[in-house]
Order: C-alpha cells, then structure tokens, then sequence
C-alpha cells in the first residue's frame, strides 16, 4: 500500500493506483529531465558558441573566459549525459549546483528575482534540483545504482 495512503485521505482516491504504479518512475523522471536540458545549454557553449560565450564570460568579469566556459560547457553537456544515465550522479549534480549558484550570485542577483529580467529565478530553481539530485543520488533507473556502486 503507498505512503500516501496510509498518511492522508485523497481527495481521489480512484488515483491511488496510478500514483502507486508510478511512483518509482517520479524520481527518474526528474533526474533524466534536468540532465536532457542541461545537455544543450553546453552543447551551445563547446561546439556552437564557443567565442560569443567567452566574450560574455570576459565581459563580465569571468576569468580566463575561455577555461571556464569549456568548464561550465563540459559540466552542462557531459555531466547533463550522466545525468540522464544515472552516472556519476552525485559528483554531477554537485557541480552542477555549484555552477548555479555561482550564475545565480555572480550574473543574475542583480537583476531581481524574475526569470524574465534575468533575475536569478531559473538559476536558483535549478540549483535547489540539484541539490536534491545530489542528496539522492543515482536511485533507480540508474547505471550508479546497476553498478551498486555510488558516492
């Protein structure tokens, strides 16, 4: 019988069977969908956009440019595959958090709260994913979890 059950009364409770059998996929889900959209956020900046982003990097102060935007690239494309795969999975998710955090602080505090200013809405929403990527780790559907091997 599911958690929920036996903790609250649904509202409808003809969906407990669908929550039931879904239940082990919820998780995969956002794991595999955050690494996906990581993946062309650093195909953009390896292998599309290489010099624009190094200019921006340079414009705002982020130096050596070039190293970090192959870093942050290689974190978004690589680790977003890993992701997907369940591999690696904490290492992954902690730099990755770490990426948003600085992104967040260094080029989005300034402009507000709101996504659509640049704000560090999206940054900070990606970030507190994650972290909780990272407190999870690979789980199940994972490469980290087959190999029975996990940070």
């Amino acid at each position: 019988m599911s958690e929920q059950s036996s903790s609250t009364t649904l509202i409808f409770p003809f969906m407990l069977p669908i929550y039931d059998s879904l239940a082990d996929y919820a998780y995969p889900l956002l794991r595999v969908a955050a690494g996906g959209i990581f993946i062309p956020h650093g195909y953009v900046k390896l292998f599309v956009n290489f010099e624009g982003t190094t200019a921006f990097f340079t414009n705002i102060g982020l130096e050596p440019a070039g190293l970090l935007v192959a870093y942050v690239g290689a974190v978004e494309f690589f680790g977003g595959i890993l992701l997907v795969l369940g591999l690696l999975t904490r290492p992954v998710a902690a730099l990755a958090a770490i990426n948003l955090a600085i992104a967040m602080f260094y080029v989005h505090w300034s402009n507000g709260f709101f996504w659509n200013k640049s704000g560090f809405e999206f940054p900070l929403l990606w970030a507190l994913i994650m972290i909780v990527i990272f407190i999870r780790g690979g789980q199940n559907l994972s490469i980290d979890t087959r190999l029975n091997r996990e940070f």
